[in-house]
């Protein structure tokens, strides 16, 4: 029978609800993986020859083996892969053994593309698009406005950048580049405080941007389709980062048809087929790019905007085969 797997830990309530719009809409089974469990617990054959991708994925409870050539779709939803186990001391087998089981991976999803399975998103293509310089750069390129950004390790450059966006009447936000799994590094702005501590860069650099005053817009798109709501921050809410008040409400806000053009022309060029964008509305109307999530979260869009997201992604997915 056709299958389509959904890539996150078993209790991602994202996965569990598209899977529930796949089983009810087509006939075909529908598997959530969580690829933590591999190697120990998963057992993944793949071999190739002259006939092409043949193998299978025996999931942790034995009894349940999806053949590759009947898988038709893949949402990488939420992927955190294993560590070694604790029995492997050394370091350098600790990377191998890592190191090997990402490659496989990796490999499958290429592997079952190969095969014609549709794989949201790509995933060579996602791992660029996370990078925020570069999504910046494509949206500049493609006509989109984005805010004056500096990605830097130097204190200097920092003084320079602020001292110029004040100059101007503007003030800065700063970001981390890559968010941990088990929690949220927020945006903020910075403060005189903060250039007191800038030695700390020599730690890691961090992305400064211009803050830009407006409304707050999430736009999830998934293959030609464009879901777009407006983001209502609370009275204290954190007007530098929404996603610090947990009860935003969310309405459905229409986009016009050059900015849902420009969207989906960034997604193209992004290679991806499924993300979460965020943009400030300017008071002219303008929309400012702030940034793409390639596995960005949606629930909390359809739950408060009444935005039918889950079940549009597993149209997606289903329209593959």
């Amino acid at each position: 029978m056709a299958a389509i797997i959904l890539v996150a830990p078993l209790d991602d309530i994202h996965a569990q609800a598209v899977q529930r719009h796949i089983q009810i809409a087509g006939d075909v089974t529908c598997h959530i993986i969580d690829v933590v469990d591999f190697p120990s617990k998963i057992r993944i054959d793949q071999s190739l020859g002259a006939t092409g991708v043949r193998g299978e994925i025996v999931l942790p409870d034995s009894d349940t083996a999806i053949q590759l050539d009947d898988v038709k779709a893949v949402w990488r939803r939420r992927i955190y892969y294993a560590e070694a186990p604790e029995e492997v001391s050394d370091k350098g087998d600790r990377i191998v053994c890592e190191q090997d089981s990402r490659h496989t991976l990796v490999g499958l999803f290429h592997l079952l593309q190969q095969a014609g399975a549709k794989v949201v998103n790509d995933p060579i293509l996602e791992t660029a698009a996370y990078n925020k310089l570069y999504q910046l750069d494509v949206a500049r390129q493609i006509g989109m406005r984005i805010p004056r950004t500096l990605l830097t390790n130097s204190p200097m450059s920092v003084r320079k950048f602020r001292e110029a966006l004040a100059a101007q009447g503007s003030r800065v936000i700063y970001k981390g580049l890559v968010q941990p799994k088990d929690r949220i590094v927020a945006t903020q702005f910075l403060t005189d405080d903060d250039m007191e501590d800038l030695g700390s860069l020599r730690l890691a650099p961090v992305q400064f941007q211009e803050y830009c005053a407006g409304r707050n817009l999430r736009v999830t798109v998934i293959g030609e389709r464009i879901f777009s709501g407006e983001v209502h921050v609370g009275k204290g809410g954190a007007e530098e980062d929404w996603r610090l008040e947990v009860f935003n409400d969310v309405s459905p806000y229409p986009l016009q048809v050059e900015d849902e053009q420009r969207i989906r022309l960034l997604m193209r060029r992004l290679g991806l087929d499924y993300g979460a964008m965020d943009f400030k509305l300017l008071d002219s109307g303008e929309l400012v790019f702030l940034e793409v999530n390639p596995a960005g979260q949606f629930l909390f869009m359809e739950i408060r905007g009444e935005l039918p997201i889950a079940e549009a992604l597993a149209q997606h997915l289903l329209g593959s085969m």
